[in-house]
């Protein structure tokens, strides 16, 4: 996936809020197995000590027309349930790197 898929896979994995386009979705880029690291041994909400790509799409139109921004190497927030991420919640940028020694 790249920042121009959006529109596309958002359409096709029929992500939305109540009917209605969701506002902003992210896309972690990497292998499944990488991601589910995160949670290894963990529960509830937790932060990643490695970086991972993220695309963040922006709904641009109603019609679920979306603008992709690719944000590299972000550390992420997840909640993590039975060793497993069930929910991500953001991404950090690098400026807040302080708030998660590794």
């Amino acid at each position: 996936m790249n920042e121009a898929d959006c529109s596309k896979v958002i359409k096709e994995r029929g992500i939305k809020n109540k009917e209605k386009p969701k506002k902003k979705n992210s896309f972690i880029i990497a292998i499944e197995n990488e991601v589910q690291a995160i949670c290894q041994g963990k529960s509830g909400r937790t932060n990643s000590t490695e970086r991972f790509d993220v695309i963040v799409c922006t709904l641009i139109h109603e019609d679920y027309m979306y603008e992709g921004s690719w944000k590299p190497g972000q550390r992420l927030e997840v909640e993590c349930d039975k060793n497993l991420p069930v929910h991500f919640y953001r991404q950090e940028e690098d400026d807040e790197e302080e708030k998660y020694p590794g």
